[in-house]
């Protein structure tokens, strides 16, 4: 995986989950508090932050916007050790009302590490479907300790603990996950995701197998290309890939006839391959077996 620099615009169309991994000693929240300030204020502006004085940045800066959830403020006012099932049904209860003053209803969860598997499964379903207007800032110190169909519902961005971030949040450069596979001529595997027939299906795994490109980087890139698609689903736009842009029109067009639901279900089974891909399975099996269920998601739409 190699990490590549991306753009987050504070107000112009923000993916709807966005998860941040960060260093433990890093202030986030200082940060996600000022990028929904931008978002919100009523005095923002292209060129100019947040005020600090409007309506919403007063309501922000006193934790009492009805707009927005702090899902960990809300387990420590109860003395929790962690985020049990009660807390994501008021998520759920709170998301089940439109936006009061805003176009956004807003959820942070500062320690998704804490979450129990029910509540994990709970948050889940939400982000499976969530409303339109629902806005998920998602924070964790350690992203592989948070279920995998939760990650891949999000747009992961990785801050550095040297990052410095511009008065004009406009500007601000984060770092996204890009699967970066060398050895693999990527043109072989992006044939056959963005034409998945059976005969392409057939061609590339005959060619992947003559090469010697591992199942691991097969797999994972093929992860990574579904993370775009969802991504694009989510926001219609490519802003955070630039790698996938030359793609734009492929992938606007696979998008309007994928099955959005089942691509989750085909990552979960991916994530599940990639535990055991350095174990001795069978390349031409389990390749064919993801690649038909990739092709079947344009089956049954």
């Amino acid at each position: 995986m190699q990490k590549i620099n991306t753009m987050l615009p504070a107000i112009s169309n923000p993916p709807q989950v966005m998860l941040f991994e960060t260093p433990s000693s890093f202030n986030i929240m200082l940060f996600v508090n000022n990028f929904i300030k931008d978002m919100l204020c009523e005095k923002h502006t292209q060129h100019a932050t947040h005020c600090d004085d409007c309506v919403h940045c007063n309501l922000l800066n006193t934790h009492a916007h009805p707009d927005v959830f702090n899902l960990s403020l809300e387990k420590n006012l109860y003395d929790m050790k962690n985020i049990n099932i009660d807390l994501t049904r008021r998520l759920i209860d709170f998301l089940s009302l439109k936006p009061n003053f805003t176009k956004y209803k807003i959820i942070i969860i500062e320690d998704m590490e804490q979450l129990n598997i029910n509540s994990a499964n709970s948050l889940l379903k939400t982000l499976e479907e969530p409303p339109m207007y629902a806005l998920f800032f998602l924070i964790t110190h350690n992203a592989q300790s948070i279920l995998p169909t939760i990650l891949s519902r999000a747009q992961k961005f990785t801050i550095n603990p040297n990052t410095s971030f511009p008065r004009n949040r406009e500007s601000i450069f984060l770092t996204t996950n890009v699967c970066n596979i060398p050895q693999l001529d990527e043109q072989i595997l992006i044939d056959i995701l963005i034409k998945p027939s059976v005969e392409n299906v057939f061609t590339a795994i005959d060619i992947l197998h003559q090469k010697n490109v591992s199942l691991l980087l097969v797999l994972e890139y093929i992860m990574s290309w579904l993370v775009v698609l969802n991504s694009y689903i989510a926001t219609s736009s490519l802003l955070n890939y630039p790698h996938y842009q030359k793609y734009t029109t492929q992938i606007k067009s696979l998008t309007q006839k994928i099955n959005k639901t089942n691509i989750f279900y085909l990552f979960d089974e991916i994530a599940l391959l990639l535990k055991f891909s350095t174990h001795n399975l069978n390349y031409k099996i389990q390749l064919e077996n993801v690649l038909f269920k990739y092709q079947q998601l344009y089956l049954t739409s």
